[in-house]
């Protein structure tokens, strides 16, 4: 898979999942995303998710 593919991937995979939400909770949901691995020591990704490497 290119990495154009896969970033499309997740954006697509992303706005999926929220639009599920919307749905079953009947409220219009932000398009703001956050990442952190589980444990100690890892940062928090507001941007840039699907290509972070930590």
């Amino acid at each position: 898979m290119q990495r154009a593919d896969f970033l499309a991937l997740v954006e697509k995979t992303l706005e999926e999942v929220i639009l599920l939400a919307e749905e079953a909770t009947g409220r219009s949901l932000p398009r703001r995303f956050a990442f952190q691995w589980l444990g100690e020591g890892f940062p928090r990704v507001t941007e840039g998710i699907a290509e972070y490497r930590g």
